[in-house]
């Protein structure tokens, strides 16, 4: 259901001191209710959603024009994007919020994560378009509980931009929201007739209650998501050299991003291939999000294992998370996406079709 702006305005959200030079496009109920634990699952919920696959035959042919004329124009390159066209809002992030984990990676959608609180999501996304920003807000239900409601926010580029906007409002309103609405409705309805049917199997007499429901079923839907299509971890070990740690004799963060790096090449090699051998010659990959939450420090001579999980692989971008250890303790969680691009133009292209359909 859409909202009036005030429901967005009138909240003391986060994201008004980063968004003052962007214009509110709409508010949107989302549906379900949880309780005060269940927003960071509702959050990964969205981002692992891919609505250019939802149930709407409508809104997946939207989807497809759109990825289409994207593609022929280059409205989505590289160099239109964040860091390069506009800079990252996460450049405005008070010290809090930038040094705080920003949230889940996003499987499909070309978002970038800016931060993630007990009440708060936001994400950004960047194009020949627009520069727009994708807020989420956990909101009191009047009941002791909690409702969600999703704010987009757009600085157009220029009087293309501002044109374009325009054009695919009505088809926004319409046939996209309603359609997304729609199927993130399905999974939160699935998530408590799951759950129900769970705690019958367990004998329980009593009704679950909404927060029981949401905390147990959302949790299980997620874990669906990603587990349908998700390979046992790849394993890579690597000993930490004195002459890799910074002047404190820890691990520092380029050379964890390195080590990242190195352990997805040879989890692509043990799945696919050579990398370049299995792009062939017209394709390369590149770094297009990443980012690291630091459990625990590591100091020269541990041996780091780093388990690599291919998440989903789209036709053009492939989604990766890592878990760091030293023995038996974590030590860092990370998640990247690599998007393909063509080796001569730059432009987004699509993944050989043996590494898409994996």
């Amino acid at each position: 259901m859409r909202l009036p702006n005030t429901a967005h305005t009138s909240r003391p959200w986060r994201i008004h001191e980063l968004t003052r030079d962007f214009r509110l496009e709409d508010v949107w109920e989302l549906p379900g209710r949880g309780g005060p634990d269940d927003f960071s699952r509702l959050v990964e919920l969205i981002a692992s959603m891919d609505p250019s696959k939802g149930s709407s035959r409508a809104a997946r042919a939207l989807w497809a024009i759109r990825w289409k004329l994207g593609e022929l124009l280059g409205w989505d390159d590289p160099d239109a994007g964040l860091g390069s066209r506009v800079p990252t809002l996460r450049d405005r992030l008070p010290v809090d919020l930038r040094d705080a984990p920003p949230g889940p990676e996003f499987d499909s959608l070309p978002f970038t994560p800016l931060y993630l609180t007990e009440s708060e999501f936001a994400a950004e996304i960047a194009n020949r378009t627009m520069h727009g920003v994708m807020h989420i807000g956990r909101v009191p239900d009047g009941s002791g509980g909690y409702r969600a409601q999703m704010a987009v926010l757009v600085k157009p580029n220029g009087l293309f931009g501002a044109a374009y906007m325009a054009a695919i409002r009505p088809f926004r309103h319409l046939i996209v929201y309603p359609a997304v609405m729609r199927d993130r409705r399905d999974l939160w309805e699935r998530a408590r007739s799951d759950t129900s049917a769970r705690l019958a199997r367990r004998g329980t007499a009593e009704a679950p209650d909404a927060e029981a429901v949401v905390e147990e079923g959302l949790t299980g839907q997620r874990h669906r998501v990603w587990s349908a299509t998700r390979p046992a971890p790849f394993v890579y070990i690597q000993r930490v050299r004195p002459q890799e740690c910074a002047a404190s004799t820890m691990l520092g963060h380029p050379r964890f991003l390195e080590f990242f790096e190195a352990a997805f090449i040879e989890c692509w090699r043990d799945r696919f291939g050579q990398l370049d051998a299995s792009l062939g010659p017209d394709r390369r990959l590149t770094v297009a999000a990443v980012n690291v939450r630091y459990l625990a420090p590591v100091r020269a001579d541990d041996e780091l294992r780093i388990e690599v999980v291919l998440g989903r692989i789209t036709e053009r971008s492939i989604q990766v998370h890592y878990d760091a250890f030293v023995e038996d303790a974590r030590v860092a969680e990370g998640g990247s996406r690599y998007v393909c691009l063509d080796a001569e133009s730059g432009h987004p292209a699509s993944l050989p079709d043996a590494i898409a359909s994996h």
